[in-house]
This record gives structure tokens, sequence and C-alpha cells, in this order.
């Protein structure tokens, strides 16, 4: 019986893992509403739209705990070409820009791109003619890497832009003064994800499923046994009580022999009968 249940308490876990591997593989963005988790990071992304039309300079000052974005912080470039790469919008097909190797652009999927931008929101203007987004970075547009934009504070704009009719691309060549607000930008912030990760969870209810099967195996198994162990103690309590109740069958014997025996004595004693 335990073996029964032990198989189908795997039966049970390898039908949930079939169920949700596959979900977990094409996981690697999280849809929260307000923000997106990249499970390969670990970052959540809050939507670019939350923080359109906001100065870098706005946006720092509501980033301490009792800020809007509290939890935040600014992303850096290389984290938004990571969360680009996690999406499947880069690499693409490289286009040249200047300045090199600093700057990158590349025509790229419009589906990914669609993709993070109804997961994000679309900061671009209608009136632009393309959709997408771009935000401000953690990364100054300083020099030896950008030219600069002396004597103001700019920092790096990465950019998406999807297109109808022509490849869309995935740019990062320019850069936006700190104390500018602009309707077409957003910001790139992020935070550590406080979010259980879909190959935790499917873990988790694999250990839950195969648990409830064993509980339910043992309670079987313990309800079939009860009866049969029942049956062994009366059994046991009747042959204790038939060893104390005298039996006509051996008490009779036992009496034949010891009359045998008592007669044997009289004999060798001389005695009478």
């Amino acid at each position: 019986m335990a073996l029964r249940c032990s198989r189908k308490a795997a039966a049970a876990s390898l039908i949930l893992l079939a169920v949700m591997l596959p979900k977990v593989a094409d996981a690697t963005l999280i849809d929260h509403g307000s923000f997106t988790t990249d499970t390969v990071t670990g970052l959540d992304w809050l939507d670019m739209t939350a923080s359109v039309n906001m100065s870098y300079v706005g946006v720092s000052t509501q980033l301490g705990p009792s800020g809007t974005f509290a939890g935040y912080r600014y992303a850096t470039v290389n984290e938004v070409e990571s969360l680009w790469t996690d999406a499947g919008i880069i690499p693409g097909t490289p286009e040249p820009c200047t300045p090199s190797p600093a700057c990158f652009a590349a025509n790229v999927s419009s589906p990914a791109v669609q993709n993070l931008t109804a997961l994000m929101g679309d900061t671009w203007p209608a009136s632009y003619g393309f959709q997408g987004m771009i935000g401000l970075t953690s990364t100054p547009y300083s020099a030896p890497a950008w030219p600069g934009c002396d004597p103001y504070l700019c920092y790096v704009t990465p950019e998406l832009r999807l297109y109808q009719s022509i490849p869309s691309e995935a740019l990062v060549i320019e850069g936006l003064r700190n104390y500018i607000a602009d309707p077409a930008y957003g910001s790139w912030l992020v935070r550590p994800t406080s979010v259980p990760e879909p190959g935790s969870l499917v873990m988790l209810a694999s250990a839950l499923a195969c648990l409830s099967f064993f509980g339910l195996c043992w309670r079987t198994h313990s309800n079939r046994a009860l009866p049969a162990i029942t049956r062994l103690k009366r059994v046991a309590r009747r042959d204790g009580r038939r060893s104390l109740v005298p039996r006509p069958g051996r008490n009779a014997s036992l009496n034949a022999g010891r009359a045998g025996a008592l007669d044997a004595r009289r004999t060798i004693m001389g005695l009478p009968d």
C-alpha cells in the first residue's frame, strides 16, 4: 500500500511540474501591475509612465523612504541593456552610431518591443508617430565616454522606438540635462525584487502536493489497518481468557494421570487400595 501511495505522490508531482515548468520558462518578465520583475537579474522595474514628465532632480527627491519612489533607484545603462536582452529585444541588427563604443543602436524585433511597452508603458506622445519609451539613467552623459553637455549635468537616456512599417529600434545615443522635465521622458527605476521566482513557487507547490498525497495515503493505510489490529487484540484477549478457564478434556487427562501415579505409590508401599 505504501509503495502504491509513493508512486501516486511521485506521479502527481511530475504532472504538476509538467504543467508549471513551461510557464516558468516563459516567465523571464513578470507583470505585477505597477512594476515588472526580471527573474534573470532579480530586479523590479517601475513602470516608465509612473515618472514621465519628471526631471532627474525631481525624481531623485522622491527616492527616499517617504518619497513616491521609495525603495527604487536609478538604473545604469548596462542594467537597461540587460533588461532589453532578457526581454528578447537585443542584440538585434547593429547600426552605426557615435560616440563609439559608448553608444548603442540596433534594429530589433517589433513584437519584443511591443511586449515590453505593454508591460512598462508608452512614454512617447502620439504626435511622434511611434511608440515605446525613453528614460533617464544614473549613467552620466559626460567625457570621456560621451561628449558631455558642459556646463550642465546630463544623464544617458536609453530609448525604444516601435514602428509599424519599418524595423523597430533600440538606441543609447542621447542624454538629457538633469533639470529638464520632458513629457516624452520617464526614468529607468529599479529595486531588488521581493517576489518569489516562479521556479521556487513550483518547487513549493510540488512539495506540498507530495505531502498532501503522502498524508492521504497514510490516513487510508491507517484506517484499513485499524480493524485488523483490533481483531488481533481481541483474539489475544480471548486466548488469554482461555488459558485461565478450566477445559474439561484437559482436566480429565490430568485427573487420570494423577490417579495412576497414586495407585503406583500405594503398590510400592504395600498399602491397601
